[in-house]
């Protein structure tokens, strides 16, 4: 499922702004503090309608605006181009259209290489507050609003700029100033971009008149100078940027789920929002937008359009802290259907599918060890059962052997039923190891080349076998106790036919090498790998081995060896 994420303000706050002095310095830009990408609003004057159809598409861009508290957003015309952009009012002396419509070429533009301080300044001084970062073909593809100013980041940068400039000895007293400039101006100019935010925030009230808006802009903008006189002599911008690690954890709904989620807004008349979802979702290429009731505080989903109309569904909403197990259950219990939740202290709502789960590239590949982990144990009981070679049929009919490394792990756990001496399993470990093998080649083989795919889509029917899949996995990886993970003896193992590739050998796990035992055992307090060879190769053996010397054999196994024959 296609969806959800918008550019009101910079939601990928995962950047910790700390002063450093080290030369492993990377570049605060514009594009640390704009949106991740752009979304876009159908150009509705691509349509013939009258007056009274030009009125029910202003409702829908605003419902759209609004919704997603959006100061503007770009508008996509037939050809995929964007010629102008929609945005709010944002005081008293914008006209009184709900929705004001701008040519792109009045909105400021910046390279992705400006600073922020050149970026706070372009967009202050645009009439209309929008600017956009452009590519090098001169192509839009980031936009910051003042809205979007209110980020943590800009905080965080001005504070260290300030500390910046004041480390490299910048006289602030010969400036020409009414504002006294110490180490707390960052945080003032950013408490002026915070009134100025809500000076224009119409969700908290009436416009704001127009004078008292442009008084507030042109305090910045004083503000701001001394910073921008700096630049001349401090154009580094030399912050360095490092972003939030942690241990790994468990993955939840809030680190899971798509956040903020494309939403509308209930509106009056029906054919608004019928316009909206079209204008808003269709032209992003989303299956489902959130549909948010405000008098009632509920939420559905949007899932489609007919000639009969919208496609509405009820949603459940899951915590936010709900661990991925629990959540495949949800998804199970309500088959797949889409889930909704609330970061804390966040007004915006997110979105969890199937897709997050199964496209997540950490959750996945914790699956894979799981698995990796489960197939290492499979050799390393035949290894403990002194098995070193696996029997396979080949495609002609044949029979043959592998190195217990190289098997695969259908031929593995056939090697374990076959053992006469096993009376540690059921016949029903095996139906389960099975089932396992084939989920594994799913994941490995399907799910996990669909992570790099940028449409994230992942296909409907595959959702019942993910999570039917997941759900067994969950209740059968129990099995991993009956198998004991010897991993010195096997990494032992393996570690003798690297050291013998390394000379150009062959590999002593090979059937042909006539190695027919392999196990561990205590000799004068120490510990030793016994090697034991068909008589009929001791010699060769035998011999390769004293061609190394005692320190490369204890490198590469970890132990001292004893070879002894048959």
């Amino acid at each position: 499922m296609k969806n959800f994420h918008h550019p009101r303000e910079n939601f990928r706050y995962e950047k910790l702004l700390r002063y450093a002095f080290s030369e492993d310095i990377v570049t605060l830009t514009v594009e640390d503090i704009a949106s991740d990408g752009l979304k876009y609003c159908y150009d509705h004057f691509e349509l013939n309608t009258d007056d009274n159809g030009r009125n029910i598409f202003d409702s829908a861009v605003y419902n759209i605006l609004t919704s997603q508290k959006f100061d503007a957003i770009p508008m996509m015309n037939n050809n995929n181009k964007v010629r102008k952009i929609a945005r709010r009012r944002l005081h008293d002396g914008d006209r009184d259209n709900q929705v004001i419509y701008v040519d792109i070429d009045e909105c400021a533009t910046v390279s992705p290489k400006a600073t922020i301080i050149e970026s706070i300044f372009e967009i202050l001084a645009n009439e209309h507050h929008v600017l956009f970062v452009v590519d090098n073909s001169g192509q839009p593809h980031r936009i910051l609003t003042i809205s979007m100013l209110k980020s943590l980041i800009v905080r965080d940068y001005l504070n260290m700029k300030i500390a910046r400039l004041s480390v490299n000895g910048w006289n602030w007293n010969q400036m020409t100033s009414d504002f006294k400039i110490d180490l707390s101006y960052g945080q003032r100019i950013y408490d002026e971009i915070v009134k100025l935010a809500e000076l224009v925030d119409d969700d908290l009230g009436s416009l704001s008149p127009d004078f008292e808006v442009s008084t507030q802009i042109v305090k910045i903008l004083q503000l701001l100078q001394p910073l921008k006189n700096s630049e001349s002599c401090d154009n580094s911008e030399d912050f360095e940027l490092s972003k939030f690690s942690s241990a790994t954890k468990k993955l939840t709904v809030g680190e899971l789920m798509s956040h903020p989620a494309a939403t509308l807004t209930v509106p009056e008349d029906d054919i608004v929002l019928r316009y909206a979802y079209k204008f808003f979702a269709v032209q992003n290429n989303w299956d489902s937008v959130l549909l948010h009731n405000k008098e009632t505080d509920t939420y559905e989903i949007i899932t489609g359009i007919s000639k009969d109309g919208l496609e509405r569904q009820p949603i459940d909403r899951i915590a936010y802290d709900e661990p991925a197990s629990s959540v495949i259950a949800h998804f199970i219990n309500n088959r797949s259907k889409p889930m909704f939740s609330f970061k804390p202290d966040s007004i915006w709502p997110g979105i969890i599918t199937v897709d997050d789960l199964a496209l997540e590239p950490s959750y996945i590949m914790d699956i894979i060890v799981k698995f990796t982990d489960l197939e290492f144990r499979l050799r390393t009981f035949l290894l403990d059962a002194g098995v070193l070679h696996v029997r396979r049929e080949t495609t002609s009919g044949n029979k043959t052997k592998d190195s217990i490394i190289r098997a695969n792990w259908a031929n593995l756990t056939k090697e374990i039923e076959s053992l006469e001496s096993n009376d540690i399993f059921k016949p029903e470990d095996f139906v389960i190891l099975e089932k396992l093998r084939r989920f594994r080649n799913k994941v490995v083989h399907t799910y996990l080349p669909m992570i790099d795919d940028e449409s994230r889509d992942f296909p409907k029917w595959m959702h019942n076998d993910f999570l039917s899949g997941m759900v067994y996995m969950i209740k059968s990886m129990g099995i991993l106790d009956k198998f004991p993970s010897n991993k010195s003896l096997f990494n032992a193992l393996n570690g003798l036919d690297a050291l013998l590739k390394s000379k150009g050998l062959n590999a002593i796990s090979k059937p042909s090498s006539g190695l027919v035992g392999f196990k561990l055992k205590s000799e004068l307090d120490n510990l030793v790998i016994e090697l034991t060879v068909k008589q009929s190769e001791f010699s060769r053996v035998k011999q390769m081995f004293d061609s190394f010397t005692e320190e490369e054999i204890k490198n590469w196994s970890n132990f001292e060896i004893e070879i002894i024959s048959d």
